[in-house]
């Protein structure tokens, strides 16, 4: 985790930004070398226009880190929020489509191959 922290300062050129997703990071926080590297590149970063982000689903943040992140909370979707999303991007499985064969019979489709499931065939 460090060494990924630390590599930010050899990524950044005069022409663009650099941005480094850091998911579950509240698991390595217990590391005073990761948080020391954190508040480095973070401090660097406003400099050489480098972001860290945080994907998290607890806030964990250290003391020392308090002052330079800021926290963003969001509530997962809910089951409605999906399917409206959901709708027109994603295949329907009673519609013909990339993953089904058109012009199949009904018994066509309702016949089921056999799989031998057992581990000393393999």
């Amino acid at each position: 985790m460090v060494a990924a922290i630390r590599s930010l300062a050899a990524l950044p050129n005069s022409k663009g930004t650099t941005l480094l997703v850091l998911e579950n990071l509240h698991r390595f926080l217990q590391s005073a070398e990761v948080v020391q590297a954190l508040a480095g590149q973070v401090v660097a970063g406003k400099q050489n226009r480098t972001f860290i982000v945080v994907l998290s689903p607890i806030v964990q943040i250290p003391v020392e880190l308090e002052k330079l992140f800021i926290v963003l909370e969001h509530d997962l979707p809910t089951r409605e929020r999906l399917r409206t999303w959901a709708s027109g991007r994603c295949l329907d499985a009673e519609q013909p489509g990339i993953y089904q064969r058109q012009g199949r019979s009904e018994k066509q489709r309702s016949v089921r191959r056999r799989v031998n499931r057992d581990p000393s065939n393999n």
